[in-house]
């Protein structure tokens, strides 16, 4: 089903944050790994310094994202495609932008991943 959001807030019409905006993205990963207790123990002796924190509510949108060496190395790879064909630089936004907990706590996963 479509969602209307609205321009000013960014939120949907009735006041929820649309599935695809960053609270809801967040919101999904804790979901996700709160349930995958295994991953941590698997991880390489160089990612130990990656692992994720015992309190996940606290955690900020930014501090899971640098969690993610895949990530950070495709954004970089993305960038860097940019500039070499010549489609302009990447506007970097606000550090503080990225600096929120997840405010979508306990959520049903049918809404979640609707």
């Amino acid at each position: 089903m479509p969602e209307i959001v609205n321009a000013t807030t960014g939120k949907l019409e009735s006041g929820q944050p649309s599935l695809l905006c960053k609270q809801s993205m967040f919101a999904r990963w804790q979901y996700i790994v709160r349930r995958l207790p295994l991953l941590q123990q698997d991880l390489e002796p160089d990612m130990k310094q990656h692992q994720l924190p015992s309190d996940l509510e606290h955690m900020l949108y930014n501090e899971a994202k640098q969690l993610s060496p895949t990530y950070q190395v495709a954004k970089d790879r993305l960038i860097e495609a940019f500039e070499m064909a010549k489609l302009g630089r990447w506007i970097k936004k606000p550090l503080e932008q990225d600096q929120f907990v997840c405010e979508i706590l306990d959520a049903d996963p049918q809404v979640l991943f609707a």
